[in-house]
């Protein structure tokens, strides 16, 4: 993978921009460009590859802070073991505060003869307190299943992964909705990859963050 921090500074004053990786278990980097000024009407973007400390990490979370209104974005490419640069990509804004409860209403993990996709959920703790995490499933139909995960302890300052498909009731479901709850606010986004039955491994992606209520 590759991962990139986009910023974008479209205000009058000059940005100081610090910019933090969080890894699982509650490590925090900063990023070797931080403090990073971005001058007013500007957009900056860093690779989350040039900081040692996070260069070949498969879970990377990131904290933008500044001290003037900014935007910030992250996005990732995937290149393929057979030497295929960039076969796949997906992109998501950023979110300006935590929260305690997030709905993903997208999700599949369904197999057919043309392929099947892979549903990852992604939990952020940028807070100072451990989180206890509620992964729920909901299928069509009503059926609500918890994730095998769950409840997941975050710690503070960290991240994790979840693979809907280790759940062993939606290993093998077309369509799938997360609600994740939290005793202590964090973020929820959620990554998809489709796989052909023959070809290219992960040959498209796309990914969102989740809807919050506070």
């Amino acid at each position: 993978f590759e991962t990139w921090v986009l910023v974008q500074n479209p205000g009058n004053n000059d940005a100081t921009v610090n910019i933090d990786y969080l890894l699982p278990g509650g490590t925090v980097i900063p990023a070797a460009e931080s403090p990073l000024v971005l001058p007013a009407q500007s957009r900056d973007t860093v690779s989350i590859a040039s900081t040692p400390g996070a260069a070949n990490q498969f879970s990377v979370s990131t904290v933008v802070e500044a001290d003037q209104p900014i935007i910030a974005e992250r996005a990732m490419y995937w290149n393929s073991a057979d030497g295929t640069f960039r076969q796949a990509a997906h992109d998501s804004r950023g979110v300006t505060a935590p929260a305690d409860t997030w709905f993903l209403a997208e999700g599949s993990t369904g197999h057919s003869d043309e392929g099947y996709f892979e549903t990852w959920v992604l939990v952020q703790n940028p807070g100072n307190n451990d989180a206890t995490v509620n992964i729920d499933y909901l299928l069509p139909g009503g059926t609500v299943i918890p994730a095998a995960e769950s409840p997941l302890v975050l710690p503070a300052q960290s991240r994790d992964t979840v693979s809907i498909a280790s759940t062993p009731a939606v290993a093998n479901a077309f369509s799938v909705s997360t609600t994740v709850t939290s005793d202590q606010p964090i973020i929820a986004e959620r990554a998809m990859y489709w796989m052909p039955v023959t070809g290219v491994y992960r040959q498209a992606a796309h990914d969102s963050i989740g809807f919050w209520m506070y």
